[in-house]
């Protein structure tokens, strides 16, 4: 084989290295971020079973359904839902 040949393939399996390194990077970042959304669910619930609302709310926003809860607490606030959302009470002065 010549030289150049030699050069070619080493500085292909320096990038075939760099490419699964960066992959296998990526893939643990994925994973701990798949936990700790998990966690976020799971004190989610917990804290809504509990009855836990102000809790419960921050855990929501930390959690994937945070991207459903914000438009629905947003339209209730506005007084946009035609019925009280579960586990509302109504006003003292309604």
């Amino acid at each position: 084989m010549t030289e150049t040949a030699f050069r070619w393939s080493g500085a292909a399996l320096v990038c075939t290295v760099w490419i699964s390194a960066t992959l296998f990077g990526l893939y643990i970042v994925a994973f701990y971020v798949g936990a700790l959304m998990v966690l976020a669910a799971v004190q989610t619930y917990r804290y809504a079973r509990a009855r836990s609302l102000k809790l419960h709310r921050a855990w929501v926003l930390r959690s994937c359904d945070g991207i459903l809860f914000l438009p629905a607490e947003s339209a209730h606030r506005r007084g946009l839902h035609s019925r009280p959302v579960r586990g509302d009470r109504p006003s003292p002065g309604s």
